[in-house]
């Protein structure tokens, strides 16, 4: 099986249960932290992100990282976590994640949802909402 381009798309296979996606963050303004996703939790799935280029800042449970081209973040199930661009030019990775946290992102996606619609979603992909704000 081929994606080609894999940004327009996730590589997904109706066999597996791994799914790949390339992800593009904005340019950062300095000292501006903005947060791809609201804070949330998956509770039995785990996420490992990799950096292709630019820096990317991480927050994985308590600890906080910045990654660069060629490093990899494991976000293990249970933590809470989220990630940003830091830099003044755009950043991209990978995230190899579940197909039940890609079918989150994609439901995500498709329109606009209340806190409380937001809550129950993640819910409903055994994860937890918590916010913009820890």
């Amino acid at each position: 099986m081929l994606v080609s381009p894999l940004m327009s798309q996730s590589a997904r296979h109706p066999d597996a249960d791994i799914v790949l996606v390339e992800g593009e963050l904005e340019p950062a303004e300095p000292g501006q932290r903005l947060l791809v996703a609201p804070y949330h939790i998956h509770h039995n799935d785990d996420e490992v992100f990799y950096v292709l280029s630019g820096r990317i800042g991480f927050e994985v449970g308590d600890e906080e990282y910045i990654a660069g081209p060629g490093d990899a973040v494991m976000v293990p199930p249970g933590a809470i976590h989220n990630w940003w661009n830091i830099d003044p030019e755009p950043a991209r990775y990978l995230i190899a994640m579940s197909k039940k946290m890609d079918d989150l992102i994609i439901a995500i996606h498709e329109r606009h949802y209340n806190e409380d619609e937001m809550k129950a979603l993640f819910e409903a992909h055994d994860s937890t909402y918590i916010g913009w704000s820890r």
